[in-house]
């Protein structure tokens, strides 16, 4: 039989059910997951409507076993950790939707791997749908992503890595002093993130993505910073938009990031307005120093002819020094009577 010419009459209906397939792999991965997931929002997007906090129980005493840690104090480094997640997303209500446009900007791009199958089915037995099925749904898509697919995959691994990398700071922060194993636990949940955690898992069977556990410290780093060389408000305030926000360039250098939000960068700014604003403030004092004294001198003339008349012909009058009266040209202080 020529798989070549059964699997192209067969890729005009493998196009058409592809969103179906995609859609039956999320299930199974949903599936899986429901087993291991701790908190609502553990995969990192926000899947609880309302802003809820909801934490699993039975999933979380099963974790809390063999860590030798108060179950108490697990169930609360959890609740504390989905708090913050969740108020991430309530304050920050473009995070959310880039997270989920990021997995729909790979998902446009998936394309059927028809050399996978026919690899898969070369060794199948026809007569058992079950294989053939398991096959079909393994390797129904091109495991070589194209360039907009890495673009969507570096998107998602950087907000992915941020936000995690936040409710790390956050939730230390929170718990330390209060909790007294919160170290402890913050590396067990540290350790499970590396051995391939719930977000770790659900991204790679869906897109692929494998999160590395160094870009997580990365973005941890770069939010502890932000918070040591200015306060919590800056570096919350680095989620107001997604254009301030850190990328994936700023996961490489956070100290870059840092510096350039809330460090000499910022500074160097203000110094530089601040000497513009003296200069011109110093230069409106000049001239208004220079409008008082000619004011002032208004009246005095050259310094070689003494002092400017008031009115014409009044000039001993302007120095006190009235003269001979008009009415007496003799100055003998009569009136001139025949005048």
């Amino acid at each position: 039989m020529d798989l070549s010419a059964v699997l192209g009459q067969m890729e005009p209906m493998l196009t058409r059910m592809s969103s179906s397939m995609f859609g039956a792999q999320i299930g199974r991965a949903v599936g899986v997951l429901a087993g291991d997931v701790l908190t609502g929002t553990e995969v990192g997007l926000p899947l609880v409507a309302n802003g809820a906090v909801v934490v699993l129980p039975g999933n979380i005493a099963e974790f809390a076993e063999g860590l030798e840690i108060d179950a108490a104090q697990v169930q609360l480094y959890l609740a504390v950790r989905e708090a913050a997640r969740v108020r991430l997303f309530a304050g920050a209500p473009w995070l959310g939707p880039q997270l989920v446009t990021a997995v729909q900007a790979y998902a446009r791009d998936i394309s059927i791997d028809t050399e996978g199958i026919e690899a898969k089915v070369a060794g199948l037995d026809p007569s058992d749908p079950q294989a053939m099925q398991e096959a079909l749904t393994d390797s129904l898509f091109t495991s070589d992503p194209s360039p907009a697919q890495k673009a969507a995959l570096t998107r998602l691994e950087t907000l992915l890595a941020l936000v995690e990398g936040w409710v790390d700071v956050v939730t230390d922060k929170a718990t330390a002093g209060h909790l007294p194993q919160a170290a402890a636990l913050g590396e067990a949940v540290r350790r499970r993130r590396a051995a391939g955690g719930v977000s770790e898992q659900l991204f790679g069977q869906l897109v692929g993505l494998e999160l590395r556990p160094r870009r997580l410290r990365d973005a941890a780093n770069l939010w502890r910073a932000l918070e040591d060389a200015s306060d919590a408000t800056t570096r919350d305030a680095a989620w107001a938009h997604p254009d301030v926000a850190p990328g994936a360039e700023d996961l490489d250098d956070p100290l870059g990031f840092v510096e350039r939000t809330a460090g000499s960068g910022t500074s160097e700014l203000g110094d530089d307005l601040d000497a513009a604003l003296e200069a011109i403030l110093a230069g409106e004092d000049a001239r208004k120093r220079v409008d008082v004294e000619g004011e002032a001198h208004a009246d005095e003339g050259p310094a070689d002819a003494g002092p400017w008349p008031t009115k014409p012909g009044d000039s001993d009058t302007a120095t006190g020094n009235e003269g001979p009266d008009r009415r007496d040209p003799s100055g003998d202080g009569k009136p001139d009577e025949g005048r």
